[in-house]
């Protein structure tokens, strides 16, 4: 991009520590401003976080206790394909167990996890290891507790580091490959996984689905505590490669309110429960979030581009963003039920067994200026662990029982991922369906590089 908007020639020495620039004056001088601007923007986000984003794969007790004849992929051609915005054809994973009596080649839930580590998301190689829920979840939550302990250490200190999470579906895509119909775990293990084999994950949840779930929460003792309007918008700094996202208050007059303005979070860590076909999967995210200094050179221009928002219909506008190099990348609208209950999984050691926790959880229509985006999200967080999560950050450090009490926290999460998945199984038939194009790709937060995300917590 630097090259394209300068007219300049840049080279990178092989140390990564000086950058050569050539061409004209003007070239060469356009191209020194843009780079500086980057730099600094980098400097004062707080740098780049030094350790690489882990993506651990957990696959649910839907995939039996082993996986012994192969895994297939199914072919998806629905809304929820067509909301992850990719040319590539989209897949969803599902085990495929012998019928009785028919031989298998050996192999078990591990040699399949083994075979998806290393997995791509978004085109980007990370590290992890997909684990089996039922023999290892202990293992994948202490590792997501490490990452946190990590985290509050790192320097410059985050100004928040918080744990979300999300329903919706992991796709796969293969980009140098045909797609198989299936594979054995023989096969899997022959391939160059990280090449031949990608992952996005849609946050959207069937409209057909959310009636149930909203029963089940119900049932669980989930209380509805606030409704609310918000609108959302991604902006991009093309100079300064940087992007924000500003959220604001839908006024019953139609005014706007700026809620809050954020540049993007740094991923830590992923944990995503795959479930097998017709229950939604379900993603939780840590993440380190920088604040903007007060009376910053940057809180100020965005303040003035959110006191120039207004809402026309449906839309915002948002005039002179040209005038400071930005452009308006995308628009959402929100209409939220947020719902809070305590939870507690029974699954849990006896020591954590009388430990619940409280689980806010946004049922949302969403909706896109352009139409792409329509339909319904469900998202979540723990305000418990958030607490924990910051009384860590602010010593630096993580004691032994304040890790024990922030896996508890999570083992309760994933336990109601797996009953508010199942819940969402019921006879769909018996549902009314809410509305129609359900789906909506959480694109920016798999393509971390590009970072965003417009979540409500913090409020």
């Amino acid at each position: 991009m630097l090259q394209q908007r300068s007219g300049a020639k840049m080279s990178v020495s092989y140390s990564g520590t000086e950058v050569t620039i050539s061409g004209s004056a003007a070239a060469v001088q356009a191209a020194a401003g843009l780079l500086r601007q980057q730099i600094e923007t980098f400097l004062t986000s707080g740098g780049g976080y030094p350790h690489p984003l882990q993506v651990h794969y957990l696959l649910s007790s839907s995939y039996g206790a082993d996986c012994k004849a192969t895994v297939r992929f199914l072919f998806r051609d629905d809304e929820v394909a067509q909301a992850a915005g990719r040319r590539e054809e989209l897949y969803e994973l599902q085990p495929e167990h012998p019928a009785a009596g028919v031989w298998a080649p050996a192999g078990d839930i591990d040699t399949l996890t083994d075979a998806l580590s290393g997995v791509q998301l978004g085109g980007s190689r990370l590290n992890g290891t997909p684990i089996h829920l039922a023999g290892q979840q202990h293992s994948v939550v202490q590792q997501l507790v490490a990452a946190a302990a990590q985290g509050v250490r790192h320097s410059p200190a985050f100004d928040e580091v918080k744990i979300r999470f999300n329903f919706g579906k992991a796709l796969w895509y293969f980009p140098c490959t045909a797609a198989p119909h299936s594979w054995t775990i023989q096969q899997m293990q022959a391939k160059q996984i990280p090449r031949d084999l990608k992952c996005v994950f849609s946050n959207g949840v069937q409209a057909s689905q959310v009636h149930s779930l909203q029963e089940w929460l119900a049932s669980k003792g989930f209380e509805v505590v606030e409704t609310k309007e918000r609108a959302s918008v991604h902006l991009l700094q093309h100079g300064a490669n940087a992007s924000y996202s500003l959220s604001f208050i839908k006024q019953r007059d139609g005014g706007l309110t700026l809620r809050k303005a954020k540049s993007g979070s740094s991923k830590l860590f992923f944990l995503t429960l795959l479930n097998s076909s017709g229950q939604p999967d379900w993603r939780a995210k840590l993440l380190g979030q920088y604040h903007f200094q007060q009376g910053s050179e940057t809180q100020a221009l965005l303040a003035r581009i959110a006191a120039g928002a207004t809402l026309a219909g449906s839309k915002l506008r948002m005039p002179g963003l040209s005038a400071h190099d930005m452009s308006l990348d995308k628009e959402r609208h929100k209409s939220k039920t947020i719902y809070v209950g305590p939870y507690s999984s029974s699954s849990s050691s006896s020591s954590r067994r009388s430990l619940a926790t409280e689980i806010k959880v946004s049922v949302s229509r969403v909706s896109s200026a352009d139409g792409c985006g329509d339909g319904w999200e469900v998202a979540g967080t723990s305000s418990q662990a958030n607490t924990l999560l910051q009384q860590m950050l602010a010593r630096g450090t993580a004691s032994a029982a304040q890790q024990e009490q922030l896996a508890a926290h999570v083992n309760n999460m994933v336990a109601f991922a797996q009953e508010a998945a199942a819940a969402l199984m019921k006879d769909e038939r018996q549902q009314q369906p809410l509305d129609s194009s359900p789906y909506y790709n959480d694109y920016y937060d798999d393509y971390y590089d590009r970072p965003y995300s417009d979540d409500y917590y913090g409020e």
